[in-house]
């Protein structure tokens, strides 16, 4: 099964392809074995069926692997996901590195407590949080967060542990949260995008369409979006797309979707898979999503990408959208702003969306075009200096 031509990387990632529902983080790692496949020997661990999901994917064979793109994949069942089983894949990798997808998704945990009972030999570990330190991450479900930082900071659970911060703003995340921590390898997540082509939404004044593409979570803030569109003027209409999260809290937001006045019209469209995306959001004249944070948000380079202005917080790396006349990120704390910035929305004429569109569509072309490919693969290479990327470009 090795192929010892190339560096391995063992990644163990909570959900991967075919799967979607899990959203931004697994993005993050499909995209960068896609974009690092060819130098990089990737051997990716993870679940066996979608985030959700209570039956596997179909065509699995248990305990094979499986080609899927340029990783090779080992699909484990629920069952399966134990320290001693996750240490035993790693033996039989034999990877230069182990990459960690997440801080406290259970696959992470059980190979940092192999490491630290001395389960697992001296293998350097690369761990991305996917934004899960940041303030607004750790505010939910704060006082359980809190006495497990408290926990492994005591029991020197992340102690050498390498850190992957996608942005300079979640190295100081990184920084504040781990005590001791060595300053974060800083490489930005790459993206892997098809081409978009806008469908043609006409704006007219007095009608907005807007659109909400993500998981339904706490953190994601539909419930706010759903109560600021409740006092806007004119014909509006907000599409929901995303997987439910947490039942509960859908429960909660389709209470307050019931209450609507007559000119706001929301509708839940389901999950959406990466092929249709592109359709869903062209459709549409704004993304609108007053998220509590974002790490990186590839639904919304996706927005921007489809020419839909964003209209989201000031917690997402993509800040000054109005000077760049794409949108706007606003404070979580000024409803009044929020409602102005909204009801602007609707009152803008053809020619006025039009140059926010193109901006929009500008803007995701530079995020698009940045060489995330150099600063992963220094990544690595600062991980692994006595290994050869033969493929690299």
């Amino acid at each position: 099964m090795l192929n010892t031509a190339k560096p391995r990387v063992a990644i163990f990632v909570e959900y991967y392809l075919p799967g979607f529902r899990a959203g931004g983080p697994m993005r993050s790692v499909s995209a960068l074995v896609d974009r690092l496949g060819q130098e990089i020997d990737f051997y990716v661990i993870t679940r066996d069926r979608d985030e959700g999901d209570d039956t596997p994917y179909a065509d699995l064979v248990p305990g094979q692997w499986k080609p899927v793109g340029k990783a090779t994949v080992r699909y484990l069942s629920p069952g399966e996901i134990r320290m001693r089983q996750l240490a035993t894949l790693v033996h039989e990798i034999q990877p230069h590195a182990i990459y960690l997808n997440s801080f406290f998704a259970p696959m992470s945990l059980r190979i940092l407590l192999a490491r630290r009972l001395g389960v697992l030999h001296a293998v350097p570990i690369v761990l991305a949080p996917r934004g899960e330190l940041s303030a607004g991450a750790l505010r939910l479900k704060a006082v359980k967060k809190r006495s497990f930082l408290h926990l492994a900071d005591r029991t020197g659970l992340y102690r050498d542990v390498i850190f992957h911060a996608s942005t300079e703003i979640e190295s100081a995340d990184i920084l504040r949260v781990i005590q001791g921590a060595s300053a974060p390898r800083v490489a930005r997540n790459p993206i892997t995008v098809d081409p978009m082509t806008r469908a043609g939404c006409v704006k007219t004044p007095g009608a907005a369409r807007f659109v909400f593409l993500s998981r339904i979570a706490r953190k994601k803030n539909l419930h706010v979006a759903i109560e600021l569109l409740r006092s806007l003027k004119g014909a509006v209409e907000f599409d929901i797309y995303g997987p439910v999260i947490d039942g509960a809290y859908w429960r909660d937001c389709q209470k307050l979707i019931a209450a609507m006045p007559a000119n706001v019209t929301v509708a839940y469209r389901g999950p959406v898979g990466h092929e249709a995306v592109q359709a869903a959001l062209s459709a549409h004249h704004f993304f609108f999503m007053p998220t509590a944070n974002e790490n990186f948000g590839h639904a919304i380079v996706e927005a921007l990408l489809a020419g839909c202005p964003l209209v989201t917080s000031d917690q997402t790396p993509w800040r000054g959208l109005a000077k760049r006349g794409a949108g706007w990120d606003l404070a979580l704390d000024a409803p009044d702003e929020w409602r102005r910035v909204l009801q602007a929305c609707v009152d803008m004429d053809a020619p006025a969306y039009e140059r926010a569109s193109r901006s929009a569509r500008s803007l995701g072309q530079q995020i698009a075009s940045t060489d995330t490919d150099r600063e992963n693969r220094e990544l690595f290479r600062s991980i692994l200096p006595n290994l050869s990327f033969e493929g690299a470009r």
